[in-house]
């Protein structure tokens, strides 16, 4: 990498620790709303949806964007990625401050909507800039030496994960234009309409975060075992998994009619189905990788990252064939699995600083960092998934509960205060790392 592709890349890693540092902020609040007893002590109980909503978007859609824009920025850089890059900072600035202001929450899937105009200019801001970088990769990729970098590991990554990306906005403008046909708005309601309009695009962007993930197993695999798997044409063929599994989704879903119940459901089947396969392949791959292995490095980061997020990953995977109703084992499934993918990308971002020169702490505790995350989560996850058998509901803290329900939940917020401990632990040696290098290069 040269000089302006490792400031590039730096800047929007930085921006991705900064989202997870925001969004852990107003999950403080979140944890302790769902907390039985501490609840009755919070006020303000209506900033629990809007603080959800942000969270929700801060660590999901703008942390794992900024990590895929981070990749591909290894590969290119012009002053137009550069522009792209500070115009997403403003937009996810404003995205941070919105629930300040007055907006109705919106709970829907995938990008939940707070209606006010700081969200939805920063929402809109943030989404363009990630669209015209990731065109902008695709057709830089397309003039350069294509056949020279096809096969390697780390660039088909890039390359693949910007095709999802592309795939998932195309699916939603298709969506709003559809929406427009129909006056979907008027005759359902605003919040069917931000389901219908974000239900294909972000399903297909659930494709793109396990693509980044199962490319931060990779890189951070060759880091613990000192093999380089880059040019494996096995892991090629599971890299390209993803993109061959959802692009008949767009043609599929631009043929049914939006507002139908088979537009859902195509969707929920595809997902139920089809999003877990390159990820076991690429688990079990590596997993008798390392067992065959002699020489691994059992005791950093990366390994406790790669870890960690498998054991999260799957077991959020598992949960999902215990949903039978609209309770909170669909956030315990839902938390197992991207956060299984979260640990992945700290492990990520912790082995590309290493590499840009950003230096660390050499304390032993912060090895022990992602399985601390990892205990956390599985509490967390594990309570909630326990409530919800005993009849606790999605998005609705505060409600009557039984003794069984109550109890699983406060072991949830024990293991959410953990986890959130373990999140921030992880901010602060990465802005310390950040200031660090500002601190020395300022000298």
């Amino acid at each position: 990498m040269d000089i302006q592709n490792n400031k590039l890349m730096s800047y929007w890693l930085f921006l991705a620790v900064s989202a997870v540092a925001i969004a852990g902020l107003y999950s403080i609040m979140l944890v302790l709303l769902r907390t039985p007893i501490l609840y009755d002590f919070i006020p303000y109980k209506d900033f629990f949806r809007s603080a959800l909503i942000v969270h929700v978007d801060l660590s999901v859609l703008v942390w794992f964007c900024a990590i895929q824009s981070a990749l591909i920025g290894l590969y290119f850089y012009s002053n137009i990625s550069l522009v792209m890059f500070i115009l997403a900072a403003f937009g996810a600035s404003m995205l941070a401050i919105s629930p300040l202001y007055e907006g109705l929450p919106f709970m829907n899937n995938y990008v939940p909507i707070l209606q006010n105009f700081l969200f939805a200019f920063g929402l809109a801001l943030f989404a363009c800039s990630v669209l015209i970088n990731n065109v902008h990769f695709l057709y830089r990729f397309i003039i350069s030496n294509i056949i020279k970098k096809l096969f390697d590991q780390n660039c088909f990554y890039a390359l693949t994960s910007a095709m999802i990306t592309l795939a998932a906005i195309i699916c939603i403008y298709v969506a709003y234009y559809k929406l427009q046909q129909t006056d979907h708005i008027v005759v359902f309601g605003a919040q069917d309409y931000f389901e219908k309009l974000f239900w294909g695009g972000g399903h297909i962007l659930q494709f793109m975060y396990v693509q980044l993930m199962q490319f931060a197993w990779l890189i951070p695999y060759g880091r613990v075992s000192g093999k380089d798997l880059v040019q494996d044409k096995m892991l090629i063929f599971i890299a390209f998994i993803n993109v061959a599994l959802i692009l008949p989704l767009l043609i599929i879903s631009s043929k049914l009619d939006i507002a139908s119940v088979e537009y859902t459901l195509i969707f929920t089947i595809h997902m139920c189905y089809f999003a877990g396969i390159s990820s076991s392949l690429l688990a079990v791959y590596l997993i008798f990788k390392m067992i065959k292995s002699n020489n691994l490095d059992y005791y950093c980061f990366e390994y406790a990252a790669l870890v960690s997020s498998m054991v999260l990953f799957f077991s959020g995977g598992v949960m999902s064939f215990w949903i039978n109703d609209s309770n909170t084992i669909i956030p315990a499934h839902y938390h197992g699995s991207i956060i299984g993918i979260t640990i992945a990308l700290m492990g990520l971002v912790y082995l590309y600083l290493t590499r840009l020169n950003f230096h660390f702490s050499k304390n032993r505790f912060i090895k022990l960092i992602p399985y601390f995350y990892c205990v956390g989560q599985m509490m967390h996850i594990t309570g909630l998934a326990v409530s919800g058998g005993y009849g606790a509901l999605r998005k609705t803290p505060g409600e009557a509960l039984s003794a069984k329900a109550t109890t699983a939940l406060g072991f949830m917020g024990a293991g959410g205060l953990l986890a959130l401990i373990g999140g921030l632990l992880f901010v602060y040696i990465c802005y310390s790392a950040f200031f660090r290098k500002c601190f020395q290069e300022s000298n």
